[in-house]
């Protein structure tokens, strides 16, 4: 009787795992990774945040923003949940070189105001960035941080140019397999222009002294290594590194060695390389 009672538990216990919300997940893996997850309310989205362990930044606080998840359920049907399908960059957060995770809106945690139309065309739009925005001044104001790096992978990167060009006190940008110029991206695919977003290269002369360093995925055809050092040629910015990584747009976050971030940001404009 006990190994039949036994058995079914545990079936129920696997049912109630797949069961889980997406936010649910991400929190069982916060906790099993000694992580905290919680909510930032802006006025119109909801951020949900993954904090490591007795986190304790110093004077600048760094913050990773994620990619535009599963946005898309085909080719051309926008995904009903566009909260990513793993936790590669909540993972890359909390590891070496440590800071706070954010998703994007809509992700993990639903909103009033969350419609298709924010994790597609308008992924960058005004309101997007105005809760990303939000959500790093109560980040900032809660660790009383003089300065913020931001990091963002794929999508992530237009949102952290986004919110730098904004901001006065980000010391750096960094980004992974990064849609720096959605415009340019959007051109090179063929595919139809982001309506309701905004461009980040409309005001990036804004981070005319901003260090930036972009990590770029060799094999990457999402965002192609010459959408990446298009951007730093045509950013015509002082202080642009560019980096190749073996890997394409999933790997090479999946495998990316966090000392990488640490490193001092070397202010040339010619591609370098560096291994993982």
């Amino acid at each position: 009787m006990l190994p039949r009672l036994f058995s079914v538990t545990a079936l129920l216990l696997m049912l109630l795992a797949g069961c889980a919300s997406p936010q649910q997940k991400l929190a069982q893996w916060a906790q099993a990774n000694g992580a905290t997850t919680h909510v930032i309310h802006t006025a119109e989205f909801s951020i949900q945040t993954v904090t490591p362990a007795n986190f304790k930044p110093g004077r600048r606080l760094t913050l990773y923003i994620e990619g535009d998840g599963h946005a898309w359920a085909t080719s051309t049907q926008p995904s009903l949940d566009p909260s990513p399908r793993t936790f590669a960059l909540a993972k890359l957060a909390t590891g070496g070189y440590p800071g706070i995770y954010l998703a994007r809106p809509c992700q993990f945690i639903t909103s009033p105001a969350c419609n298709t139309s924010v994790w597609t065309d308008a992924r960058f739009s005004a309101a997007v960035v105005e809760a990303m925005a939000a959500a790093v001044d109560q980040l900032v104001r809660r660790y009383g941080a003089s300065s913020v790096e931001l990091i963002g992978y794929s999508g992530g990167a237009a949102i952290a140019l986004l919110i730098a060009e904004r901001r006065h006190d980000v010391s750096q940008v960094q980004s992974i397999a990064g849609n720096l110029d959605p415009a340019a991206w959007v051109r090179y695919h063929g595919l139809s222009p982001l309506v309701g977003s905004l461009d980040p290269m409309a005001e990036i002369s804004r981070l005319a002294n901003t260090p930036e360093r972009h990590f770029s995925g060799a094999d990457d055809r999402i965002i192609a290594p010459a959408l990446t050092s298009g951007y730093a040629q045509g950013s015509q910015l002082r202080c642009v590194q560019v980096v190749s990584l073996p890997g394409d747009h999933a790997t090479v976050l999946k495998g990316f060695d966090a000392r990488l971030l640490r490193a001092p940001i070397s202010c040339v404009q010619a591609p370098t390389t560096g291994s993982n």
